[in-house]
């Protein structure tokens, strides 16, 4: 399961990814064998793998901070003030539902654009949607995914191409 939602984020674009969980840490480690532009870490906790997505996505990579839900509980304080900030690149904050315990009261408290995707279907429409918002809006944008995917046929996603940008650290 984690194979296939990292391997969608860096189809994406994705090329900053931060974590806490480690099995989700060694799917990425697999990958970055693949994409050479791929810079991941397993992060101490939550607080600081959001931060340093955070700011990775305001240099304009598209970035990605794959979370529990509990984990986005434990970073609120830096994701309550990003709505605030912005961000130029795009930003994605994948929380995985492993519990009843959900992200929906965080959307409209932190003011941030918040997706529920159940399936990969449902999964791979709301990271590339995201990502469209992310970018237009210049606001990190939440998803809840269920780990729902389908163990008996597979996930096959179809990407479309991005152009992968240059970071800009001009001032506005």
């Amino acid at each position: 399961m984690y194979e296939d939602i990292c391997r969608l984020l860096v189809d994406n674009g994705a090329r900053l990814i931060y974590t806490t969980n480690r099995s989700v840490g060694s799917a990425l480690s697999v990958l970055k064998g693949r994409y050479p532009a791929l810079y991941c870490e397993v992060s101490t906790n939550e607080k600081i793998a959001y931060e340093l997505a955070f700011t990775a996505s305001i240099t304009a990579k598209r970035t990605a901070c794959i979370l529990s839900t509990e984990g986005l509980y434990e970073a609120l304080d830096p994701v309550m003030s990003s709505a605030y900030t912005g961000v130029t690149g795009g930003f994605i904050v994948l929380c995985i539902q492993e519990t009843e315990e959900e992200i929906t009261p965080v959307g409209l408290f932190s003011k941030l654009p918040l997706i529920v995707a159940e399936g990969p279907a449902e999964l791979a429409r709301s990271i590339e949607f995201g990502y469209y918002l992310s970018e237009k809006y210049e606001i990190p944008v939440l998803i809840q995914a269920t780990p729902l995917m389908d163990e008996g046929r597979g996930t096959s996603f179809k990407i479309k191409k991005f152009a992968i940008r240059n970071s800009q650290f001009a001032i506005r």
